[in-house]
C-alpha cells in the first residue's frame, strides 16, 4: 500500500504540472498575439483577465509541484512532504485553478452586443469578420482559451482528487505525528502508533535438557540411595562407643 501511494502521488503531480505548463504556454501565446483587450476583432472577450491568471497559476505549480517531487526523492521526509503542508499549499493550487477555469468560460459566455452572441458563438461562426488571416487568429484565440479552461479544470480536478485521497488516509492513521509526516511514512508504523515488543526467549535450550540437570538429585520419595548404617560397638573400659559407616 505505501508503494502504491507514492506512485499515485507523483503521478498526480507529475500530471498537473504537465497540464500547468499546457495552460501557460497558451495564456503567453494569447498575451503576445496581436488580438488583446482594446481590441474589436475579440468581441469583448478580455483576454488579459484569464490569461494572465493562467500565466500566474501555472508559474506557482511549476515552481513548486517540481519542487517537492524532486526533495521527496532527495530528502525524503523533509517538510515540503508533510501531509499538512502539501494538503493546504495543494488545496490552494486547486482553488486558483478552478477560479482560472471558470473566469475563461466566463469570458466565453460574454455577449457581443452587436451580435448578440456569446464569445462561444463567435469563435466558431467568426462572426463580423470579413480577413481570412484575422479570421484564423481568432480560431486560434479561441481554441487557445477553450484549452486553458479545460486544462485548467483537469489541473483543480486531479489536486481536489489527491488532497481528498490523502485526507482520508492521515484520518484513518490513528497514530501520533501524522500530520508530519510524509506520504511515503503513513504506513511505517502500526495503527496504533505503539511498536509492538517482540518476545524474547528466556532458554536456549531444548525441553529436553532444561531438566537434566535435576537428574542426578534424588527425588522425594527415592530412600533406596540411603543405604543402611552399619553400625559396630566397641566397648572400653570408660564405656561404649557406637561406630558406623552411612553409604550414601
Amino acid at each position: 500500500m505505501p508503494v502504491s501511494l507514492r506512485y499515485l502521488r507523483l503521478s498526480f503531480l507529475v500530471k498537473t504540472t504537465i497540464f500547468a505548463l499546457v495552460a501557460m504556454a497558451m495564456g503567453g501565446a494569447l498575451l503576445s498575439s496581436d488580438l488583446n483587450t482594446d481590441s474589436d476583432d475579440t468581441s469583448g472577450i478580455n483576454i488579459d483577465a484569464y490569461a494572465a491568471l493562467a500565466i500566474a497559476t501555472g508559474v506557482l505549480t511549476l515552481v513548486t509541484l517540481p519542487t517537492m517531487i524532486a526533495l521527496e526523492i532527495i530528502r525524503p521526509g523533509g517538510p515540503t512532504s508533510m501531509i499538512i503542508v502539501e494538503i493546504i499549499w495543494l488545496s490552494i493550487l486547486s482553488v486558483l485553478w478552478l477560479a482560472t477555469g471558470a473566469d475563461t468560460v466566463q469570458q466565453l459566455q460574454t455577449i457581443d452586443d452587436e451580435t448578440d452572441l456569446g464569445a462561444g458563438g463567435i469563435c466558431t461562426n467568426a462572426v463580423r469578420l470579413v480577413d481570412d488571416t484575422l479570421n484564423s487568429e481568432v480560431k486560434t484565440a479561441c481554441a487557445e482559451t477553450k484549452a486553458i479552461a479545460g486544462f485548467a479544470f483537469l489541473d483543480s480536478f486531479l489536486l481536489l482528487i489527491y488532497v481528498i485521497t490523502i485526507l482520508i488516509v492521515a484520518l484513518t492513521r490513528k497514530r501520533k505525528g501524522v500530520w508530519t509526516s510524509s506520504v511515503a511514512n503513513l504506513y511505517s508504523a502500526s495503527g496504533s502508533g505503539e511498536k509492538v515488543p517482540i518476545p524474547r526467549s528466556y532458554s536456549s535450550y531444548p525441553p529436553s535438557q532444561q531438566n537434566s540437570s535435576y537428574a542426578s538429585y534424588p527425588q522425594v520419595g527415592q530412600t533406596s540411595s540411603y543405604a543402611s548404617y552399619q553400625v559396630e560397638q566397641h566397648t572400653g573400659t570408660g564405656g561404649s562407643v557406637q561406630t558406623g559407616t552411612v553409604h550414601v
